[in-house]
């Protein structure tokens, strides 16, 4: 699978579940990196997401009827935090329910849910149910 480049001009994501929770990212990793290193780290985060959620809306507006991702890191490596932005980026398309596979131990299953209401329940415009 070859991957898609963001041009820089399309960094800009319309308000909604995927701004917020962009938005709450870049603060959680001020806290965690100093100055330009979390200004770089987190501009890295949100080219990642948007180019899945590209990838997803150039298949949604397409012919095609089948799409496979798959999301390959190490520990600790942003898998859940790509898949979380994906799921805000859901939120406000057209899609109306997500499905997430979070693994095949209990504490994956419990690790995931937590992150998932930690992260995206507590925005101020509850887009997401669980």
């Amino acid at each position: 699978m070859d991957a898609i480049l963001i041009p820089g001009g399309a960094m800009h994501v319309d308000e909604g579940c995927l701004q917020e929770y962009l938005g709450k990212n870049r603060e959680v990793t001020k806290k965690f990196l100093p100055g330009e290193v979390a200004a770089q780290d987190s501009k890295v985060f949100e080219e990642s997401v948007l180019n899945i959620t590209n990838r997803l809306e150039k298949f949604l507006s397409g012919k095609d009827r089948e799409i496979a991702l798959l999301v390959l890191g190490k520990i600790q490596s942003g898998k859940t935090a790509n898949l979380l932005g994906t799921v805000a980026w859901a939120a406000d398309s057209r899609v109306s329910l997500a499905v997430i596979f979070t693994g095949v131990t209990e504490a994956l299953n419990l690790q995931t849910e937590k992150r998932l209401r930690d992260d995206l329940l507590t925005l101020n415009n509850q887009y997401v149910k669980v």
